[in-house]
């Protein structure tokens, strides 16, 4: 997201995001290898018309946070998936770098 967005832009792909995160953990369930999670959210993201950038290599960050991932990227918000968790509501931390919603 390097362009300027609005706050319901944003919110919008936020939540188609999480809308397919929940999609593919009902379907899914937790414990299986991060790479099949990825390449399910990949295939929804794309089927949900969402354009993205994947592994998009960032400067280490040595015991960073999520936050500190979006400061460095300059997006408004980050999403941390786990998709582990026994319900995917449980696993979704949302993280705003100085974005007004």
């Amino acid at each position: 997201m390097t362009q300027t967005r609005s706050a319901q832009e944003i919110n919008r792909i936020t939540s188609l995001i999480i809308e397919s995160s929940i999609r593919i953990h009902r379907t899914v369930g937790p414990g299986i290898l991060e790479k099949a999670y990825f390449g399910c959210l990949c295939y929804e993201l794309v089927s949900v018309g969402l354009m993205f950038e994947s592994q998009k290599e960032l400067p280490l960050v040595y015991q960073g946070q999520l936050l500190t991932y979006v400061r460095v990227a300059h997006l408004p918000v980050g999403l941390l998936l786990n998709f582990g968790a026994l319900t995917m509501r449980q696993g979704i931390k949302r993280v705003v770098n100085n974005f007004e919603e």
